[in-house]
């Protein structure tokens, strides 16, 4: 791929600066369709800047985040052709069947897991998998909470959950090799 990343690829980024320039687009598609379009360059960068930092990161990593869910559909078949959605609907639907792949993923795991510990150990499996399903709920639900009502909170939710239950497979895996030495 010459140096772009698979995400940068499937979203069609060729250079960094392109996901700034994609996410002041979303930002002002937004203001426009909310009734705050911009007249001239200088008044859109000091509206531009009075946008939060966190708002803008979160909408470039649902953005890059969204691609590798799109790319990951559509090579594993996940139904609707994700890489080609456009519409924030078809957007949620891709991260929901994103997420509910990682948490089959992350059960797999888990059952596995819990199968080859000792009976000493699987009590405190139990514990530490309640208290990180309880941390992934609140980090999720707070990181979707900029978006509260607009179109875009199911998709910023999925996202996240199917990231970070992502993660917690990976490290499950990682102990259910640990265990099967």
């Amino acid at each position: 791929m010459g140096g772009r990343s698979r995400t940068a690829a499937v979203i069609g980024v060729r250079e960094p600066s392109a996901l700034k320039t994609l996410a002041e687009g979303i930002v002002h598609r937004q203001q426009r369709e909310s009734g705050l379009a911009f007249d001239d360059h200088r008044t859109e960068s000091t509206a531009m800047n009075r946008i939060p930092l966190y708002r803008i990161a979160a909408v470039v990593v649902s953005v890059a985040m969204y691609a590798g869910v799109a790319h990951a559909a559509t090579a594993e078949g996940g139904g609707a052709d994700c890489a080609a959605a456009t519409r924030q609907g078809e957007m949620n639907a891709c991260a929901a069947q994103a997420y509910a792949r990682a948490d089959a993923s992350l059960n797999r795991s888990y059952g596995e897991l819990l199968q080859k510990l000792p009976a000493g150990r699987k009590a405190g499996l139990r514990e530490v998998q309640r208290a990180w399903l309880r941390y992934r709920d609140l980090h999720c639900g707070f990181a979707a909470a900029g978006y509260a009502g607009g179109s875009m909170q199911p998709m910023v939710k999925s996202n996240c959950l199917a990231a970070v239950t992502e993660t917690r497979a990976g490290l499950l895996r990682e102990l259910l090799e640990e265990a099967s030495r």
